[in-house]
């Protein structure tokens, strides 16, 4: 079976998810501020619990492209360093929001 996206790597397409879904968190937590609905919050909580899953896959997927020698074109370790910060944050946000 040949896929259409063999020998490529896949990194560059699972990365979009996470970026997406903490963008959208950006969105849904200034909505929150502005009204202080609760709706708001949850879909924050959401969104980060899914950008925090989905960007374990995509550096799962960045180790299993590197070692297997797959390179894309963007700058691998900057992008690395840039993607752990943002978990990081997305890990902190969801602690201080999960305290009482």
């Amino acid at each position: 079976m040949d896929l259409p996206f063999s020998g490529a790597p896949i990194h560059p397409i699972v990365v979009s998810f996470p970026i997406a879904y903490f963008t959208a968190a950006f969105v849904t937590d200034l909505a929150y501020w502005q009204t202080a609905d609760v709706m708001w919050e949850t879909f924050s909580d959401w969104l980060i619990t899914a950008g925090l899953v989905t960007a374990g896959l995509a550096a799962i997927a960045f180790v299993i492209d590197f070692v297997g020698g797959k390179r894309s074109r963007t700058l691998a370790g900057l992008a690395s360093r840039g993607g752990l910060r943002a978990r990081c944050l997305a890990l902190a946000a969801e602690c201080l929001r999960s305290q009482p």
